[in-house]
């Protein structure tokens, strides 16, 4: 790249604000990797769904801060990662016993939301495990599998959409309350469970943690995955679940993550 063009680019307006604050904010990224970031975004806000989104954290980038600062939202805070877990190539890798992001912030809503994270690698089946949530008293807000193995996700109250008896596969995940008798959980873009009962969710006051869950203030289901970004937001249509999936994939796939 000829010295100055990528700031020329942001200066003169080339890249999405989103992005050119991502940089301002100190992220490094080859150019490569900007334009297909800025391609992302342009896609959230021409697609129309681009306000639902309060936190993306794209995982991506030059090295760990980078890779941790969000393009939307409030940045986590890590607990015990350090720059070796974190390759643009791979994501960011935690180790199921003491690595975990908190995101600083709690599950969107609660009476409609989602969250999810892309997951490039499985988790181990012997035990519990989460990639994202929090988990009070009596509201959860997660997606999980279990050690049978299956999958399934819960947001507010106790309520779980139906399980499916299988290891989690690598890919997109989202989970999404779009009312008060409609769970969703989104697999590549697609609900491959759900749950219709009745629930009125409340806050737990937790904030979502990835890599595992809020426990009432401890970390549980902790897992050694390696995941390229998370995220959250207001309740997305089924078709608006899918166009995000796709903008994603196709990022993933111009930074050779893709899975």
């Amino acid at each position: 790249m000829v010295p100055g063009t990528m700031r020329a680019a942001v200066l003169s307006g080339g890249y999405d604000p989103v992005v050119s604050a991502w940089i301002a904010a100190g992220g490094s990224a080859s150019a490569a990797t900007l334009a297909a970031t800025d391609a992302m975004v342009k896609t959230w806000r021409r697609d129309g769904y681009f306000g639902k989104i309060t936190t993306f954290v794209g995982m991506f980038g030059a090295d760990l801060n980078s890779a941790l600062l969000p393009l939307i939202g409030t940045a986590p805070t890590p607990v015990n990662f350090v720059s070796g877990d974190y390759s643009e190539g791979a994501g960011l890798t935690g180790n199921g016993t003491s690595k975990y992001l908190d995101s600083g912030q709690q599950a969107p809503g609660p009476a409609t939301g989602g969250m999810g994270v892309y997951m490039r690698t499985l988790m181990s089946t012997a035990a519990f495990r989460t990639p994202i949530g929090s988990s009070g008293a009596t509201d959860l807000y997660q997606i999980i599998q279990n050690s049978t193995p299956s999958y399934q996700a819960t947001y507010g109250l106790t309520g779980l959409t139906t399980a499916v008896n299988a290891q989690m596969p690598v890919g997109a995940w989202h989970a999404d309350r779009s009312s008060s008798t409609r769970l969703d959980l989104y697999f590549n873009g697609s609900s491959v469970s759900n749950r219709t009962t009745s629930t009125t969710p409340a806050a737990n006051g937790l904030n979502v943690y990835v890599f595992g869950r809020n426990q009432s203030g401890s970390a549980g289901g902790l897992a050694a995955v390696s995941l390229a970004g998370y995220w959250m937001t207001s309740s997305l249509t089924a078709a608006e679940a899918l166009a995000m999936y796709t903008s994603i994939q196709t990022w993933q796939t111009a930074l050779g993550r893709n899975v």
